[in-house]
């Protein structure tokens, strides 16, 4: 069932897509790099990424993953990722007469999928940003300097 529901998804690119974008327009930038106008140019390859992510799902592992901490909270892929998550749910529950019907086990099993990869994309991405952040060293000094 999963499968197929997964296939079902990929056809409502477009829908997902357009959801995604007014989301996170509707949003406030933190800086120039969380501008929608910047970001919007990451979805379709990040789309991709989370597509083969649900096709690959049986293949993964299902450790438990969190996202990392954002030192300063300014990584503009926090928003971007959570957005993506509120435009996935939206489009697969929101818009039930478009899909097959689920018992409440299978949308369960559907949510954890879906968060699962959305975390997994998520945690490297944020991570890697992150790594990249200068601010990073502003409060890491700020915090020797309380202590």
């Amino acid at each position: 069932m999963q499968e197929s529901l997964f296939r079902e998804l990929r056809s409502h690119h477009a829908v997902l897509r357009r959801r995604w974008e007014r989301r996170l327009r509707a949003l406030p930038a933190t800086s120039a790099l969380a501008s929608p106008d910047t970001l919007v140019h990451l979805m379709e390859p990040t789309l991709e990424r989370i597509f083969n992510g649900l096709d690959d799902q049986s293949r993964q592992s299902r450790r438990n993953l969190s996202c990392p901490a954002c030192p300063c909270g300014l990584n503009p892929l926090i928003t971007f990722y959570v957005t993506a998550e509120e435009a996935l749910l939206e489009t697969l529950f929101l818009d039930e007469a478009s899909w097959p019907a689920l018992t409440v086990r299978e949308r369960e099993e559907v949510l954890r999928t879906i968060r699962h990869v959305l975390q997994r994309l998520a945690s490297a991405d944020i991570r890697d940003f992150c790594s990249l952040c200068q601010r990073k060293v502003a409060i890491a000094a700020v915090h020797e300097t309380v202590a």
